[in-house]
């Protein structure tokens, strides 16, 4: 099954799941972490143009988002750069609940989005995609 919504694994019947993020409660399940990726606040050229390049997080009030309406997700972001630390609420332009939906969207220049690294590989390699605030890091 590939779903984006959360999944009680036992009483589905599951034997095995990745999950992404944070586990508030294994209870009595086997968790282990498998890996890590970087997430970032990603944009399309054409975007920036129209809307501009953030150059700090208070900027980000400014822009249009498109959020992960997921358990990962959300309005709030918090973006830390050594001992610093800033939480905002960003304006959403639209709550997509699934995952290809997000990528829908940023890649038709709709708004900027918090994401993993790995979610936007070939477009980051390509330069379809841009990151910005790159000296803020983001919860992984």
């Amino acid at each position: 099954m590939l779903t984006d919504r959360g999944v009680d694994l036992l009483a589905e019947r599951f034997d095995l799941a990745p999950r992404l993020g944070s586990l508030d409660d294994v209870g009595a399940l086997i968790a282990r972490k498998i890996g890590e990726c970087p997430r970032r606040v990603l944009g399309t050229p054409a975007y920036f143009r129209r809307m501009g390049v953030p150059a700090a997080p208070v900027d980000l009030h400014a822009h249009e988002a498109v959020i992960y309406d997921q358990r990962t997700g959300g309005t709030e972001w918090t973006f830390q750069r050594g001992s610093a630390e800033i939480a905002l609420t960003v304006s959403e332009r639209m709550r997509i609940s699934a995952a290809e939906g997000v990528r829908a969207a940023v890649l038709t220049d709709a708004g900027l989005t918090v994401a993993s690294e790995w979610m936007f590989a070939p477009e980051l390699k390509s330069g379809a995609v841009r990151p910005v605030l790159t000296a803020w890091a983001l919860p992984q």
